[in-house]
């Protein structure tokens, strides 16, 4: 049955294969600016929504955006005012501009307002990376940026254009990216969320190819796990307070980290708002304080940002996230900012407690440590451990340092015996239900109970 099982999908996915298009064939603007999108941020202007107000001030004052052919681009998508096209091709055109991701979106977004002598000097740039070997790039961002370079120039270079996104999603997605993902390998670095958005909703748009069908557990993960792996107390800046997200090393955090895992995180509700996860993830990002307002991540709020879009309370949501296949887990006692927060990623095990910062070192818990209803420990030994439970209310165990996907047989003194799997980094997850008490035992199948 199973032989017979591989034998359909792979018929079916050689019938997917073949249906699909890479050509790309809408007309401009084709990157992020889809119809639904573009008619948002246009109506933004006449509403003077507070996102608005904001990019306008900037934009009136002749900021100096930090990604200036992005940030007076998506403003002349949003007003048609010639005068900030003029800028925003005026950066396209310098010898030094050779950002490709703005450039591509000069390009597709400005090209009403360019002569053929702009068209041609700004699409040389472009065709020069889409030319280039596909893959080139490095890591997400740089296929990232090939792909926007490609469907900026489809009609200029229409085979070449194909050839960048039938890799894309032939090679480096399905053969290269996806089954990593499958495995819980960290072939996308939290870093590359941006990017690899950007790269789903621009294939999307135009060519309808999805490519989260390749990972789906991993996608429907992203919107649990990117908000579960912030610290629980924000950061209060001259601009706007940040979530700041977890990261490994000491120091302060970087903000334009923390404004693109923002950005990250509209991405994320932008391509599928009706996912509930997606949902509980937006009632996290409408709170107002928490708006980019600064010269970098403000373009970003604008583009992708949805007011409108209602979102789940994210306070009903478990306060805790365990990725099994990935090896990694975030628990915090309660979705107030003064929560205590605990995290095991990266190869990095930490603990915060208000604005402090704790890294931990594996083996380092010589006492459980209890965050709202999960309990964390340290294995006593590989090959199992005993330990009382008194649980009016249920609760979570999150066991550290058994070997790697071994399985254990786990006893209680109530319940029937049932058989446990340490997931990749030797977490061992246990889920006790309200009212459990006594002892449990945790040993490897067939050895008995642990004395």
């Amino acid at each position: 049955m199973g032989k017979w099982l591989v034998l359909v999908l792979a018929a079916t996915s050689v019938l997917c294969a073949q249906d699909e298009d890479f050509h790309v064939f809408r007309d401009p603007p084709r990157i992020f600016l889809n119809a639904q999108r573009l008619k948002r941020v246009q109506r933004e202007t006449t509403r003077e929504s507070i996102r608005w107000r904001q990019f306008s001030t900037l934009a009136e004052s002749q900021a100096q955006f930090p990604e200036p052919g992005f940030a007076w681009a998506l403003h002349y998508a949003a007003t048609g005012n010639a005068a900030s096209a003029k800028t925003a091709i005026e950066w396209a055109m310098q010898p030094g501009a050779t950002d490709i991701r703005q450039l591509a979106l000069v390009y597709d977004w400005c090209q009403k307002a360019m002569s053929p002598a702009q068209k041609s000097a700004i699409g040389a740039k472009l065709l020069k990376v889409v030319n280039a070997a596909p893959g080139s790039g490095k890591g997400a961002a740089g296929i990232r940026d090939q792909v926007l370079a490609a469907i900026a120039i489809a009609d200029e270079a229409a085979e070449p254009a194909e050839k960048v996104i039938r890799y894309t999603v032939e090679e480096w997605w399905r053969k290269s990216i996806a089954p990593a993902l499958r495995e819980g390998k960290p072939a996308i670095s939290r870093e590359e969320l941006a990017p690899l958005f950007e790269v789903l909703h621009a294939v999307f748009d135009n060519t309808k190819v999805d490519l989260r069908d390749g990972a789906p557990q991993f996608f429907k993960d992203i919107p649990s796990w990117h908000l579960l792996s912030h610290y629980p107390a924000p950061l209060q800046t001259a601009d706007n307070e940040f979530r700041i997200p977890a990261f490994v090393g000491t120091g302060e955090p970087d903000l334009k980290v923390a404004a693109l895992s923002r950005a990250a995180d509209l991405m994320i509700v932008a391509y599928d708002p009706n996912a509930v996860e997606a949902q509980f993830l937006q009632g996290y990002l409408i709170q107002d304080r928490f708006l980019m307002r600064g010269l970098f991540g403000l373009p970003y709020e604008f583009l992708w940002a949805n007011p409108y879009q209602p979102g789940l309370p994210f306070a009903k949501m478990d306060p805790f996230f365990h990725d099994a296949t990935g090896g990694r887990f975030f628990v915090r006692s309660s979705w107030e900012e003064d929560a205590t927060w605990f995290g095991f990623f990266d190869g990095a095990m930490q603990l915060s407690t208000g604005t402090e910062i704790r890294n931990l070192k594996p083996g380092a818990l010589k006492e459980p440590v209890e965050i709202g209803g999960a309990t964390i420990l340290q294995a006593a030994s590989a090959d199992g451990m005993k330990f009382p439970i008194d649980l009016p209310e249920g609760g979570v165990f999150f066991i550290l340092g058994f070997p790697p996907k071994a399985v254990f047989d786990v006893e209680t003194d109530e319940e029937e015996m049932f058989e446990a799997e340490a997931d990749a980094s030797g977490i061992l997850l246990l889920e006790f239900a309200k009212g459990a008490k006594g002892q449990v035992w945790i040993h490897r199948p067939g050895r008995g109970v642990l004395p």
